[in-house]
């Protein structure tokens, strides 16, 4: 109970009576960012152990940021804190760590594919990115060697690139229909991706089913 008068505000209730104390981001854990964060960990944290690549800068950087979002656990304080010339094979335990602490999934590739796809996709339905930059992600994460869950946005890539022009060489006379167009698939797709669905494949240009 408060040491002094006062009361307790319930979590409902505490964003309007103190939201605009100068002391309120301290105190106050924002879902969206938080989980921002979360994701942000999941999927530095599996590419570092997928050594894809082995970047340590990245996930000790979204560790410190995770922090700051009220995320916490001793795992994550201590990969926040881990310095440049650490062993990589405590930094991938201490990944693992926090993992299990936070309760996030397991890290490797395929959730951090994934994980990555969801963050690009917000982006782009959120009007912070241009649609192109999902499909461009997929085509430098993915390639057409990879799985055929995120194969459609590389295909969608290729879309991109048939339809851009070269001036005063190479002309598409309705270029800026198609584009219009295609970024509409794009979004649509980025909005399932969001919503949890990993079968993309109704994404797949026509040319490219065969």
């Amino acid at each position: 109970m408060p040491v002094v008068d006062g009361i307790w505000l319930g979590g409902d209730e505490a964003a309007g009576a103190l939201g605009e104390r100068h002391w309120w981001p301290l105190v106050t854990v924002d879902p969206v960012v938080s989980g921002a964060a979360g994701d942000e960990l999941v999927a530095a944290g599996g590419y570092r152990l997928d050594r894809d690549p082995p970047d340590r800068d990245r996930v000790v950087r979204a560790a410190a940021d995770a922090l700051v979002a009220g995320l916490d656990s001793p795992a994550l304080r201590a990969l926040a804190g881990l310095y440049s010339d650490a062993d990589p094979v405590e930094i991938d335990d201490v990944v693992r760590e926090v993992a299990a602490e936070l309760d996030l999934p397991e890290p490797g590739r395929e959730a951090a594919v994934w994980t990555e796809a969801g963050i690009v996709s917000r982006a782009v339905i959120e009007g912070r990115q241009e649609p192109w930059t999902l499909t461009a992600w997929a085509h430098q994460r993915i390639g057409h060697d990879g799985g055929p869950g995120l194969l459609a946005l590389v295909r969608l890539d290729d879309e991109y690139a048939m339809i851009e022009e070269v001036p005063g060489y190479y002309e598409v006379p309705d270029r800026q229909e198609r584009l219009r167009a295609l970024d509409d698939v794009v979004r649509a797709a980025a909005t399932v991706i969001v919503a949890g669905e990993t079968d993309l494949t109704r994404f797949v240009p026509v040319r490219w089913r065969a």
